[in-house]
């Protein structure tokens, strides 16, 4: 009985200290809730926000936040990604920049590093919704001459993954309206879009096998978040 008031003494004690500024929080009050994550793209528009519950926290203290995402974007936190704290939740928002990949979500009360919590954010590829293809002219020839396209990738919500790449299959058809492939890209392996969604392909017409009374037909396309096939076809002729 005696160690049993001793217990109940030390428990009174213990709840009965006031909470200074630099208290930190003991990791079972501390809960960490995400909005839905299964979403969030590269495409300069999406966003995860993060609550932090904490029951034994005064309003006016903060958490420090570091979310290194390239492009991205801490909001409603100050400059030094000081998050604070009011009716014991603090809660701060992430917005994806557009280069895909796994980006380290740190943090932690005040400056306090044994409080400090770790997240990993994955920010998936913005794929295609629409291509679009120019060139100067839609006429070729047979030269050695390289035909420049410049394809632009555009999404209906936000913009495209740095990075993105395209594929390509020149063809025509023939008498039975089966499909012959002709021509030539060069640096397709390698081809994948800027900061402005945009890919650069050579297409070259120097290989023969050409019936020049038949349109020339450019395909290019790659797949969407959603799985389906987004094409566009660029149609030549010769002169």
């Amino acid at each position: 009985m005696k160690k049993l008031l001793y217990l109940l003494a030390g428990l009174l004690l213990l709840f009965s200290c006031k909470q200074d500024d630099n208290f930190v929080p003991f990791a079972s009050v501390t809960q960490y809730s995400f909005s839905d994550t299964t979403h969030f793209l590269a495409n300069d528009s999406s966003k995860i926000t993060v609550t932090v519950s904490d029951k034994l926290t005064k309003d006016g203290n903060f958490y420090t936040v570091a979310y290194p995402a390239a492009g991205g974007q801490l909001l409603n936190a100050d400059a030094s990604g000081k998050v604070y704290i009011l009716k014991n939740q603090a809660s701060f928002t992430l917005l994806s920049g557009n280069t895909p990949g796994t980006y380290l979500l740190t943090c932690q009360f005040g400056t306090s590093a044994g409080s400090l919590v770790q997240f990993i954010i994955h920010a998936k590829p913005a794929l295609p919704d629409l291509i679009q293809a120019e060139t100067a002219t839609s006429f070729l020839d047979t030269a050695s001459t390289a035909k420049v396209f410049t394809l632009t990738l555009k999404r209906n919500t936000g913009v495209v993954s740095l990075g993105t790449g395209v594929n390509a299959f020149a063809y025509q058809l023939n008498s039975k309206a089966d499909t012959v492939k002709v021509g030539r890209f060069t640096g397709l392996a390698g081809a994948a879009s800027n900061a402005a969604g945009q890919v650069t392909l050579n297409y070259y017409s120097d290989t023969g096998g050409f019936d020049k009374t038949a349109p020339v037909y450019l395909k290019f396309y790659c797949s969407s978040n959603a799985g389906k096939e987004v094409k566009t076809v660029y149609t030549l002729k010769f002169r």
